[in-house]
């Protein structure tokens, strides 16, 4: 199944940058930014000016990227859900309602609006029922906002009842192997128990990231990046990805691979550029898609420019950039409601996100990422 993708959520800023694990900022940046490469991607699948054999290309390259880049963006989530929840699940799930099923169902509408006023240009038409579907079918596009709510959700009320996080990544995993056998299972039903199980993955392993990220060298690093993604792309070629349980083998070691990614380019120098897309994860993955629409669309129909190299370098580049100019732009008139729910004014949090916007010029106050 293929899906667009998403970023993976921002944890709550620390208290000092010397307790903050790096590596995870870098990661989610390298995670948007391949979010809106396979947005890319996928467009120029469905574009009419791409030849046959260029399609296959872009679907092979596509579904590779899909393969892990999902897991290891819910297997995040999960390594600071726990955290989120020492608040109180009133608390917990007040701010998952603001961070993620509010852009959701925002942004679900632009894309809609969008999607009907292109008509004729985009590769595909609007539903004129969607506002109303995509309150039980996740719609394409910010999907990610609508199951990771349920998900989160289904933790806060878990987690009350007294659950653990082993018992949650076994029920997960339970669902994971259980839900894809019922034909008639509803697509929400479907999309959590393709994720739930990397969720709570990230759950167990959450008090032991750091000292994994201590043990790993770089030279050990270098063994086990391209050992995962070498045995990842075996197990695809095996078929492992389309066998329910089974498809956990090339997510996880493709998973592995993309946090052993990270950990290398974080001692790398300029790299906080790539830190500062992922601290905008939210805000480029809601409207990253419609800047490489946009530009996917101008480069064809205004300048008759067909090349696939430069629809990706571009599309992705302007995926990554416009959203950040919409950001400055939401901060310049003082809009806050773009992205988020903002928080309560005179909220103790609500001013650490303001010292937190403060020190990273761009971010919009009060919009954290999901």
């Amino acid at each position: 199944m293929s899906t667009a993708s998403a970023p993976v959520p921002a944890p709550p800023e620390p208290a000092t940058r010397a307790d903050r694990v790096t590596w995870l900022d870098t990661f989610r940046g390298l995670s948007i930014a391949l979010v809106v490469l396979g947005h890319v991607l996928g467009g120029l699948a469905f574009a009419s000016f791409v030849s046959e054999s260029g399609k296959q290309w872009l679907w092979a390259a596509y579904d590779l990227l899909y393969t892990f880049r999902m897991p290891a963006m819910f297997l995040a989530s999960g390594l600071f859900a726990a955290r989120s929840l020492r608040r109180g699940l009133p608390r917990f799930l007040g701010d998952k309602t603001r961070t993620l099923a509010y852009p959701y169902l925002v942004w679900s509408l632009i894309g809609w609006v969008g999607l009907s006023a292109a008509s004729g240009l985009a590769n595909n038409q609007a539903d004129p029922l969607t506002p109303l579907k995509m309150l039980v079918d996740p719609m394409q596009g910010v999907w990610f906002l609508y199951v990771l709510f349920v998900v989160m959700a289904g933790y806060g009320l878990w987690a009350a009842m007294g659950g653990s996080a082993r018992g949650f990544l076994a029920a997960g995993a339970l669902l994971h192997g259980v839900v894809p056998f019922w034909e008639a299972a509803p697509s929400m039903l479907v999309q959590v128990a393709l994720f739930a199980v990397y969720f709570g993955m990230g759950l167990v392993l959450a008090e032991h990231v750091r000292a994994i990220g201590n043990r790993l060298t770089p030279r050990l690093l270098l063994l086990v990046v391209p050992s995962s993604f070498a045995l990842m792309k075996g197990a695809v070629a095996l078929g492992l990805d389309e066998v329910p349980a089974l498809d956990l083998v090339p997510a996880l070691l493709g998973t592995a691979g993309m946090f052993g990614v990270a950990m290398l380019i974080d001692r790398l120098p300029g790299v906080e550029a790539l830190r500062y897309f992922g601290r905008n994860s939210l805000q480029i993955y809601v409207a990253g898609g419609h800047g490489s629409v946009a530009t996917r669309i101008a480069l064809h129909k205004v300048l008759g420019i067909s090349a696939l190299g430069t629809h990706i370098a571009l599309g992705t580049v302007a995926g990554l950039v416009l959203p950040l100019v919409l950001v400055a732009a939401c901060e310049a008139v003082g809009f806050r409601y773009l992205f988020a729910w903002p928080k309560p004014e005179g909220d103790g949090a609500d001013r650490a996100a303001s010292a937190g916007a403060r020190r990273h010029p761009g971010r919009v106050v009060g919009v954290p990422s999901p």
